[in-house]
Parts: structure tokens; C-alpha cells; sequence
């Protein structure tokens, strides 16, 4: 993907790539904790970071 390295732009593409490496981070948690889904409390805490 090319976009323009200049202040607005740049600073709208940095969100969204941290955005979505937040998001595959998350969707990484989800799997990876899959077996605590019976014990909600703790996967909840877990979700807040």
C-alpha cells in the first residue's frame, strides 16, 4: 500500500496499522486463551489491556 509520507496522512495510516496489529494481537488472545471462555471473569480481565 502507498500513501504519502506527509503529517495527516501519515499520522491516519500509523492509527490504523496500529489498529490493526491491536487487532490481530487481540484476535491472537481470543485463540489462545479459547479454553478460559468457561470461566468469563478471568477472560474478561484479560480482555481489558
Amino acid at each position: 500500500m502507498c500513501i504519502e509520507e506527509d503529517g495527516e496522512s501519515h499520522k491516519i495510516y500509523s492509527l490504523l496499522k496500529l489498529l490493526m496489529a491491536k487487532r490481530k494481537y487481540l484476535h491472537f488472545c481470543i485463540k489462545k486463551h479459547d479454553k478460559r471462555l468457561n470461566n468469563p471473569n478471568k477472560w474478561r480481565s484479560e480482555l481489558k489491556y
